[in-house]
């Protein structure tokens, strides 16, 4: 699909899905979603069970039973080691994958309760250089890679021609 555009409804699937890709966090407590510290075992099983609520949530309800699949299966790794089902490769949904590339961007970049988020381009950085550790889908990720990069430039241009003397 690298290279080949998505038709409309694919894109919004994948816009609408991945707003709602994180909804089973709702299962999590508070305590455990706002800990400053290190979760332990228990709590970090507990976290990661928020991808299979979610999508238990979505599967009954027709309009956002393809939802499901993006929520499902987000945080699974190209090379098969994760979870929740180990799947690998191409098993990965299509739309699972690109989330779980953008998912991982917007964490490292965001702010959370237990540390500050990073610079754009340091996440960049450490995407490129874990493309071979098998955690992404190698060719969306230089796709996501370029798309940012591109962004982050324009925005560059943008403000240096506006702060102009």
């Amino acid at each position: 699909m690298v290279g080949e555009a998505m038709d409309k409804a694919a894109i919004l699937l994948l816009k609408q899905g991945a707003l709602m890709h994180d909804l089973g966090k709702i299962g999590v407590s508070d305590e455990i979603l706002n800990k400053p510290d290190a979760l332990n075992d228990e709590e970090h099983e507990l976290m990661k069970s928020h991808k299979v609520v979610t999508a238990t949530i979505m599967r009954p309800i027709k309009r956002f039973k393809e939802f499901a699949e993006i929520a499902a299966w987000h945080h699974e790794r190209w090379d098969g080691n994760c979870y929740p089902d180990g799947l690998k490769g191409e098993e990965i949904p299509l739309l699972a994958r690109i989330v779980s590339i953008a998912d991982s961007g917007d964490a490292m970049t965001g702010d959370r309760v237990y540390r500050k988020g990073i610079e754009v381009f340091k996440a960049i950085t450490i995407m490129e250089n874990e493309n071979d550790t098998g955690q992404w889908a190698p060719k969306l990720l230089n796709e996501f890679i370029h798309m940012i990069r591109a962004e982050q430039q324009a925005r560059e241009f943008i403000e240096s021609d506006i702060y102009k003397a």
